[in-house]
């Protein structure tokens, strides 16, 4: 991941992803506006932290990616399966309150000019995507549940129900998220993968030591999108463990459930 510097925050993007046609970005914690325990580039406004702040946050990081706030879709996220296609009428929904947000959606999908797609995480994993030909986005939040249901699979799969995208030309930037170091599991989690997840036998995303289980949820998503005919060499990023490196990164592993939300952007410039 490269870091941008821009309105005193810091945004980094995944080189060789995109072309011109697309703005993308991750956000990091620091350079915004809210307090503790939210301090202080809080994008979420379902955490607990004061809405004047969120809102603010907002703005200033879309002002740093160079994108219009009031032109991007948001989604209440529930750890789900379900794809959204955000058409004309979904355009600002969640962007400046979650009243509004695209309700139990975990992946969106469009086409539509000058719309960006935010997803928000603090260890699960954000995935965008990018078919170059059809000029089509996705973005889609997988933590365990959404790895275990490939929501990932079903993002390309809509991508290319509704705008014809073959896997094969798609790109992908898997953003910072728990790393294998730090995702320890229980053996429900573990059976629960080994049960649905039959082929891949070598479990190479899965290890063990002496304290438990632990599973390297952008490593899964990498194999399932390669699974389906993305190149390995198409996906991006993937290492950026955010319970590793707190002072970074919203995690809500090591921050103990109170915390705020990172947000993964992309959009289709006009």
């Amino acid at each position: 991941m490269r870091a941008h510097y821009s309105m005193g925050l810091t945004v980094l993007t995944a080189e060789g992803f995109g072309d011109r046609r697309i703005i993308h970005g991750f956000s990091t914690r620091g350079g915004g506006t809210s307090k503790p325990p939210f301090s202080s580039l809080n994008l979420a406004y379902h955490v607990g932290d004061d809405p004047q702040a969120v809102a603010k946050n907002r703005q200033l990081y879309f002002a740093a990616l160079g994108l219009d706030l009031e032109r991007s879709t948001w989604a209440e996220q529930v750890h789900g399966s379900r794809v959204a296609v955000v058409d004309h009428n979904d355009v600002g929904r969640g962007a400046l309150s979650s009243d509004s947000a695209l309700p139990a959606t975990d992946a969106m999908v469009t086409n539509l000019p000058s719309v960006s797609l935010a997803i928000m995480t603090a260890d699960c994993v954000p995935i965008l995507a990018f078919d170059p030909v059809r000029g089509a986005i996705g973005a889609a939040h997988a933590g365990w549940r959404g790895t275990l249901a490939k929501l990932a699979v079903e993002m390309i799969r809509t991508l290319k129900d509704v705008y014809g995208t073959q896997p094969s030309d798609c790109q992908v930037v898997i953003g910072p998220a728990i790393g294998g170091c730090c995702f320890q599991v229980g053996p429900e989690v573990v059976e629960a993968f080994t049960k649905n997840w039959t082929e891949y036998d070598d479990l190479c995303f899965i290890s063990h030591s002496t304290d438990g289980w632990y599973i390297d949820l952008a490593l899964a998503n990498s194999l399932i999108l390669q699974g389906i005919g993305i190149s390995g060499k198409n996906i991006f990023g993937g290492s950026n463990c955010t319970c590793c490196h707190p002072q970074e990164y919203f995690s809500y592993r090591s921050d103990q459930g109170r915390t705020g939300r990172m947000a993964a952007v992309i959009g289709l410039v006009e």
